[in-house]
């Protein structure tokens, strides 16, 4: 499929989304402050969710998912809202979109906005030495990389990323049903994955092997990584991603819970935002367990 096309058909369904479903039912908080630009680009821009009374909180930044092609932040308000409604400080982010913004953009992007947000988020009752990285599906690939990429520095030179903060400031990640080695992912059945991963990385064949390393964050793991909370369920044609990538994480011996949900949960790709159903309140609260349990060590 053209990717410009498919590009415009889940543009049009993630709107109908945004405006008809994955905000329903949000808790109160303290305030919400959008369109924060963290870079000079228009895009480059983030929202702030505010627990009531907000000092010292530790704080969640969640990337949204898309397939690196689609989505916006807008779409994980009332998300951040549930976790803000228990004390944690939510930025959720918007980075530049494939294929007009191609690899590394998207890393770049995700780097130059934890630093920004490392370097303010005081300003508004966060705790910068307690930071949580999550996100979906890409947004997931995204958190997951920059994670590695603390621990392994080359990779952020490689991409002329400079924007660094300190990689014991990162206390874990929440992972939903990402994509982590670019190449095994193409093999899932996913709808569309190659075109979503040509999209991202480009169509250039002498570079696409040597961008597909660079950004396969499984391919990058170390002892020393940060604990993980990941999430997916059987029913999502990615969910092999998931496995592969907790079998590392159990390989490295690297602190991890996982919640992987059978095939009689209604658990397809995206079911995070479908707050009616039982493993999107699984997986949430299961989520704020593993930050509250690691906010405080």
């Amino acid at each position: 499929m053209k990717i410009w096309i498919l590009k415009g058909i889940l543009s049009f369904g993630d709107w109908l989304g945004r405006i008809f479903l994955y905000n329903n039912n949000s808790p109160e908080v303290g305030r919400i402050i959008k369109d924060i630009s963290y870079g000079s680009h228009k895009k480059q821009k983030m929202d702030i969710i505010i627990p009531d009374k907000a000092k010292d909180c530790p704080v969640l930044i969640f990337i949204h998912g898309g397939g690196w092609l689609l989505g916006n932040k807008a779409a994980y308000r009332r998300i951040g809202r549930v976790f803000a409604a228990q004390g944690y400080l939510i930025v959720n982010i918007n980075y530049r979109l494939a294929p007009h913004y191609q690899f590394p953009v998207q890393l770049q992007d995700a780097a130059r906005a934890i630093h920004y947000i490392y370097n303010n988020i005081q300003d508004y009752g966060g705790d910068n030495t307690k930071i949580f990285l999550g996100g979906d599906s890409a947004g997931a690939h995204l958190s997951s990389w920059y994670a590695a990429a603390l621990k392994k520095q080359e990779l952020f030179e490689e991409l002329k990323i400079k924007e660094i903060i300190p990689e014991n400031y990162i206390r874990g990640l929440l992972l939903f049903y990402g994509a982590y080695d670019l190449d095994n992912a193409q093999e899932t059945g996913f709808f569309a994955i190659r075109s979503l991963v040509r999209g991202f990385l480009g169509k250039d064949e002498k570079l696409f092997q040597k961008r597909v390393h660079i950004a396969s964050s499984l391919r990058h793991l170390g002892e020393d990584y940060p604990p993980v909370f990941i999430c997916s369920g059987e029913r999502d044609n990615l969910h092999p991603e998931s496995i592969r990538f907790e079998q590392k994480l159990n390989q490295l011996r690297i602190p991890h819970e996982k919640q992987f949900f059978k095939d009689n949960y209604r658990c397809h790709h995206g079911f995070l935002n479908m707050y009616f159903y039982d493993c999107a309140k699984i997986a949430m609260e299961k989520a704020e367990e593993f930050m509250k349990e690691h906010s405080n060590k």
